[in-house]
């Protein structure tokens, strides 16, 4: 007997369109001046917090870090020195992928720039990516030069 469903298809193992590398991040949507570095679920808070404010004139880079060890160096790299305010986002654990990141670029010396990083634990709820309050409060507002 057969303990395969008979709809089912094996997979091609020669396939590499749909191979992850390990440790590789990936860019979801090119923006200028803010970076949105998501990690695990966050990435689509990210892609919401992107479209909201895109209504508004801000286009916003967002990327899926996909890993949190190993660290996308590279794509950390290019986020940091392409945009002037690159914030981690993540479900929200002290000590985790923000910090982890924050120590990279303190190590790699991509913070002595005019690089604004935010890698601190921010608690959210349903409403918060409504709020544009707080873009405003952080000049990330399509008004701001």
């Amino acid at each position: 007997m057969n303990s395969w469903p008979v709809f089912a298809d094996p997979i091609d193992a020669r396939c590499d369109q749909f191979r992850l590398q390990v440790g590789k991040g990936r860019i979801l949507l090119e923006g200028d001046r803010v970076a949105l570095l998501g990690y695990g679920s966050a990435v689509q808070y990210c892609l919401a917090a992107a479209a909201l404010v895109e209504r508004h004139g801000l286009k916003v880079t967002v990327a899926d870090a996909r890993f949190c060890k190993p660290l996308d160096h590279a794509l950390i790299r290019s986020l940091a020195k392409s945009h002037e305010v690159l914030i981690t986002v993540e479900e929200g654990s002290i000590g985790g992928f923000g910090s982890h990141v924050a120590q990279f670029m303190a190590l790699d010396g991509l913070l002595d720039g005019k690089l604004k990083a935010s890698c601190r634990p921010f608690k959210t709820d349903e409403n918060t990516i409504q709020d544009l309050s707080s873009f405003s409060t952080a000049k990330l507002n399509s008004e701001t030069n």
